[in-house]
């Protein structure tokens, strides 16, 4: 009997066992606000399902998070990115910038420096310093706290950097040193500080 169960079962028990670990640390990593590894945890779990003799095993997939939450955060992130896309449009007619990419339709440029990175903090979350890849025009957008802002720099080389969020008007904030605090935002009823800098990328200083 025993052996006949762990024929059956026995690949199926693996997978739901580090699926399960995975679930696990994936939500207590939500409650330090931290990425965790969702998904993860409820593919092995779905394969465990489908590898046993009872294949409706595979729907215990969904006791990730994973598996409902990112579906539904995609359409709302849609829906929150048209309306932020909305207030830098008027942001852009309020503060006298326009969108367009060429001298004659645009006051600040708009390109990439590989020269450089950006790199964003916020004390609060578990994550650590994000970098990204530093570019003067596009937004950039940041999920806790929920900020979307962009780096200009004007014919005269001064840099700007616009700032917005649902809780208030954009702010249009001078960026003439390399390190800048954002600012204190909220969200969910905590509280977020932002910190961002540009400094020369690593790939470049290896150079």
């Amino acid at each position: 009997m025993m052996n006949e169960f762990v024929i059956k079962y026995g690949v199926s028990i693996i997978f739901w066992v580090i699926g399960l670990f995975f679930v696990i640390v994936s939500y207590a990593a939500t409650r330090t606000k931290s990425s965790g590894v969702p998904i993860v945890g409820g593919i092995m779990i779905l394969i465990g399902g489908l590898l046993s003799p009872i294949k409706w095993l595979a729907l215990l997939c969904f006791v990730d998070y994973g598996f409902w939450y990112f579906p539904i955060s995609f359409i709302l992130d849609g829906k929150n990115w048209k309306k932020a896309s909305a207030r830098i449009t008027e942001a852009y007619d309020k503060y006298g910038l326009k969108k367009g990419s060429s001298e004659e339709e645009s006051n600040v440029s708009i390109d990439f420096d590989d020269t450089k990175e950006l790199v964003l903090r916020v004390p609060e979350t578990k994550d650590g310093d994000l970098v990204w890849r530093y570019y003067k025009g596009p937004c950039y957008r940041l999920q806790y706290p929920q900020i979307t802002f962009v780096i200009y720099e004007d014919e005269n080389g001064r840099k700007l950097i616009l700032v917005d969020n649902p809780d208030e008007e954009a702010k249009l904030l001078d960026f003439d040193k390399d390190k800048l605090f954002l600012g204190r935002y909220s969200r969910r009823g905590r509280e977020y500080s932002v910190e961002i800098e540009v400094r020369e990328s690593e790939e470049n200083s290896k150079r």
